[in-house]
């Protein structure tokens, strides 16, 4: 840590130089960029820039400018309490089709203005007092705040982060009663974001009340590498979802749970005309082809009430919305695989053709249903 404070390239400078450059950029990208500009975006760049004034003093103090400029010291504190929140934001904004912010809302970040009143006489203090106190923190490890504070805030970060999987966790097992067609590459990013974004704030933890901060720089530096890159990768490889998720679910379908069919006046007699108006809608108009339908779009079509729809298809056919479109769309697929007016068809073009939009969603499909892949299945035809 002395070669840090003494200005020479070590794995810690390095590690900071490169994480500005991942921040900077990043947060360019998520705030500027107007193909890329949504709400969920702003939620995210904000996450990052909290990260960048992480690193702000030590940056400056790398450029040998910290003498100058004292007053970025801590700067980073006064938006620890909001990283949970904007997290969770982040989260509904890409799920949930009609999210805004709400006064409600805002209460989230009640603690983060309570810590800013809290920190104002660091704040308002001298330059010289900055320094020592970031002098202090790199070579004693001295946080110089209470510990119950630094419990709280952890305590308040950690659990908006399971709060957010949980929501991410359910928006994923509803998708698969909303849409025939999913990527599972946008719940997948939100699967990982949520663990990932803990990452550098459990090392912050550690550091804080670790008597190790020899390391503790690297170590937080290196954590929050971490996170930056594997957004910067999924900036790179997957940008669409930095855009909009193609399958959003209402605020009322994400606050269902377990009890979404309790209140239902739905008879049992009901419930079985509309299974047999269902069946018949399907198999005769074939809706399935349509690689975007929707549970929307069946109930226009259908004339049967999306709520009542989905109802139906859980308890008296006992799937999801996508198996059973599936179900059909893998019933015309094998009848394809077998008839000879399209063994000059590739098997992705088959899967198109019977209205997946994916590869992937077609073999797990495929294989779920008949217990062999698409290619066997057609190999097997061939041998007998």
């Amino acid at each position: 840590m002395h070669e840090f404070l003494e200005g020479s390239v070590n794995l810690t400078s390095l590690l900071l130089y490169f994480n500005v450059f991942l921040a900077f950029t990043l947060a360019l990208f998520l705030f500027f960029v107007k193909s890329a500009k949504n709400k969920s975006n702003v939620f995210l760049g904000f996450i990052i820039f909290v990260f960048f004034l992480q690193m702000l003093a030590p940056f400056v103090h790398a450029l040998r400018l910290l003498e100058t400029f004292p007053h970025v010291v801590k700067l980073y504190t006064v938006f620890t309490f909001t990283i949970g929140p904007t997290a969770y934001f982040y989260v509904k904004s890409c799920t949930q089709k009609d999210f805004k912010m709400t006064p409600q809302k805002w209460l989230h970040y009640l603690p983060a203005v309570l810590d800013l009143l809290y920190h104002i006489p660091f704040f308002i203090s001298s330059g010289d007092e900055k320094l020592q106190y970031f002098y202090d923190f790199f070579i004693k490890g001295s946080n110089g705040e209470p510990v119950i504070l630094v419990i709280i805030k952890a305590i308040y970060s950690l659990a908006y982060g399971f709060i957010s999987l949980k929501v991410v966790l359910f928006y994923k097992n509803n998708l698969s009663n909303e849409a025939s067609n999913i990527d599972p590459a946008f719940h997948r990013w939100l699967l990982f974001f949520c663990p990932i974004l803990l990452v550098p704030i459990i090392a912050i933890i550690i550091v804080l009340f670790s008597n190790a901060p020899t390391y503790g720089a690297t170590f937080i530096f290196f954590c929050i590498f971490l996170f930056l890159s594997t957004v910067y990768a999924n900036a790179l490889l997957k940008p669409a979802i930095f855009h909009k998720f193609p399958h959003r679910i209402l605020a009322e379908t994400q606050e269902q749970s377990n009890q979404k069919y309790e209140r239902s006046n739905l008879k049992e007699e009901q419930k079985d005309k509309y299974v047999k108006k269902l069946i018949h809608y399907v198999e005769e108009h074939r809706p399935y082809m349509e690689s975007e339908l929707t549970l929307t779009d069946l109930s226009a079509q259908t004339k049967i009430p999306a709520h009542y729809l989905s109802q139906v298809i859980n308890e008296k056919l006992d799937c999801n919305f996508l198996d059973f479109i599936n179900t059909y769309r893998i019933k015309e697929a094998k009848e394809k695989l077998v008839d000879s007016a399209f063994s000059h068809y590739t098997i992705i073009a088959i899967a198109y053709e019977v209205g997946f939009n994916s590869k992937t969603a077609f073999y797990s499909s495929f294989k779920k249903n008949t217990g062999t892949t698409p290619s066997n299945f057609r190999k097997s035809l061939k041998a007998s």
